[in-house]
């Protein structure tokens, strides 16, 4: 009978005890139709792990997107898809909303 050896991948030890490294996400802020906030939540949402959108203002429509690290492209070709076929109209905004403003 032949004897057969496994392989097994080598994990080094010292990766396991180095701090991960840092990613930073990106926080958008934009203006949209207050109409199609849930579809726009839902859209990203359909891209598990790319972004997260929160409102910040629900009467003015101001909502930040929250993107993981490296998918910052993916989500502006998905807003431009989205302004492109007229389903909703996105406007970004340059800075973050100032504090006087609502959260939800």
């Amino acid at each position: 009978m032949a004897h057969t050896t496994r392989q097994t991948a080598h994990i080094d030890s010292k990766d396991l005890t180095q701090p991960p490294i840092a990613l930073h996400t990106t926080q958008r802020y934009f203006r949209v139709n207050r109409r199609d906030i849930s579809y726009l939540r839902f859209i990203l949402e359909a891209y598990e792990g790319v972004a997260v959108l929160t409102t910040v203002d629900p009467g003015e429509g101001i909502v930040k997107v929250v993107i993981a690290p490296g998918s910052e492209r993916l989500v502006a070709g998905v807003l431009d898809a989205l302004c492109a076929s007229r389903d909703i109209l996105v406007e970004p905004l340059p800075d973050p909303p100032s504090a006087t403003q609502g959260n939800a």
